[in-house]
């Protein structure tokens, strides 16, 4: 378990270096030097979408920090959460259901879409659907092969 615990110890210096850079995104967000192509409307959406994108961001990595804080704290917590991640029909699932591959997929998609708004609407709208049908499709493999195994 030490281990372990040393594994978590460098997870969650990671996770916070994470939210420091995600400050810096929020100051761009923020200060917005570049107007996206498009009307008002469009615009208006797009720094809607960056800010709700930037938000869950990072409740995503504080949770995270949170739980490995936790984990650090209670010697329960850490077992349960090292046998949750060492679980071998998970990572089977996880393989089947494209692994890391499709979650690397859609947030290059993602990035894509967002600095392709600079530059037109229709670019921005298709490269997030398509962001959106890989994340449902990773979705419904993960729930096939978890009844299927």
């Amino acid at each position: 378990m030490d281990l372990y615990r040393s594994f978590l110890t460098k997870r969650q210096k990671a996770l916070q270096y994470a939210i420091l850079g995600s400050l810096f995104i929020w100051a761009f967000i923020i200060a917005s030097f570049i107007k996206p192509i498009g009307g008002k409307d469009f615009s208006d959406f797009l720094r809607g979408f960056q800010i709700g994108l930037m938000v869950a961001v990072d409740l995503s990595l504080i949770r995270r920090m949170l739980k490995c804080r936790g984990a650090m704290k209670d010697e329960e917590k850490l077992k349960r959460i090292y046998f949750e991640e060492n679980d071998e029909r998970r990572k089977m699932i996880f393989d089947k259901s494209g692994g890391s591959a499709i979650y690397f997929c859609a947030l290059a998609l993602l990035v894509a879409a967002v600095i392709s708004a600079y530059f037109g609407p229709a670019i921005f709208y298709a490269l997030l659907g398509s962001s959106v049908f890989l994340l449902v499709a990773r979705k419904v493999l993960m729930v096939y092969y978890s009844k299927k195994y």
